[in-house]
């Protein structure tokens, strides 16, 4: 009896195997068709100060030349660009990328006529975009006090899915000060951008050279916790955005060697179905000496949004 029934048994198990195996199928299909094509976006402190405080071996209008060339190449749908205080580099820069990136604003905080310079964000895009707000920074010492550094927020529509874009750079070095003028600045962002104009259904990238460190863990955590904002780990071999041996244009050796370069998220409605990051090291011979481009490597990131 019990032979008997063995292959009705098998019989049923394929059929319900079958039509299991078919309604996953038609599920993933459905997902699938739920979630957009991976955008490309790219934070990268490009390393263009202004030209009076760089010396001539650093290269500028040489380098913005040869970004130029990598970036028209590259092609990202978003470009958050850190140090783009100098004119002249963002006019090349401009020239050569323009026809794919008719979308920009910035750099945030410029003034006609001023003793300081801007903020250096400057977000370039291919698809539309608008300018929310932008901020300066009530804190800042040493050589930042020159500058107007904030941070910069744009809407960009991806195929009608919209997304909101932050690019900053926070305090540069300043010792146990500076952790809590970075904290502060942050909190800026939280009051001041976040809180006032993000909305629950729209997700949050926030990119720049926030200058903490990844393995400090009190204030990275910290700057998370203010932000409200989650990261995750690159996927990229190499885990460094800064690194005195590999970099020659950064200096410093194997004590230099650091992360300070994020694209964090904030996504409270599930919008940002999938988000993958890397570290991406451009490099082409520009000088006898140097093949960097930037004393920091990008910072890229794929994000999947809902289509709905």
């Amino acid at each position: 009896m019990k032979l008997f029934l063995f292959p009705f048994f098998l019989l049923t198990v394929c059929i319900f195997t079958d039509k299991s195996f078919a309604e996953n199928t038609t599920n993933a299909v459905a997902d699938s068709t739920e979630v957009s094509e991976p955008y490309r976006i790219l934070s990268w402190n490009i390393y263009m100060l202004p030209r009076v405080l760089l010396p001539v071996r650093v290269g500028p209008i040489r380098r913005a030349r040869v970004m130029a060339q990598i970036l028209k190449e590259e092609a990202y749908d978003v470009l958050v660009l850190q140090e783009a205080f100098d004119r002249r580099t963002r006019r090349i820069l401009r020239r050569q990328l323009k026809e794919i990136y008719p979308y920009e604003y910035g750099p945030a905080n410029e003034r006609k006529i001023s003793f300081k310079t801007n903020s250096g964000i400057w977000i370039l895009s291919r698809y539309p975009m608008k300018h929310i707000a932008e901020i300066q920074y009530d804190e800042a010492v040493g050589p930042d006090a020159w500058a107007r550094k904030g941070a910069l927020m744009v809407e960009v529509d991806f195929d009608g899915q919209p997304v909101h874009i932050i690019g900053t750079h926070l305090q540069a070095g300043a010792g146990r000060s500076g952790d809590t003028i970075r904290f502060n600045q942050n909190k800026q962002i939280r009051e001041e951008l976040l809180d006032k104009y993000s909305k629950e259904n729209i997700p949050v990238l926030l990119c720049g050279d926030f200058n903490v460190r990844h393995n400090n863990e009190i204030w990275y955590n910290k700057m998370l916790e203010v932000l409200g904002a989650e990261d995750g780990s690159f996927l990229s071999d190499f885990q460094y955005t800064v690194h005195g041996e590999k970099n020659d244009l950064t200096g410093g050796g194997a004590n230099n060697v650091k992360v300070l370069d994020y694209i964090f998220t904030i996504d409270k409605k599930d919008k940002l179905k999938r988000i993958e990051r890397y570290v991406k090291i451009y490099q082409k011979r520009w000088s006898k000496d140097h093949k960097d481009i930037s004393d920091h490597f990008a910072v890229k990131a794929l994000i999947w949004l809902s289509k709905n």
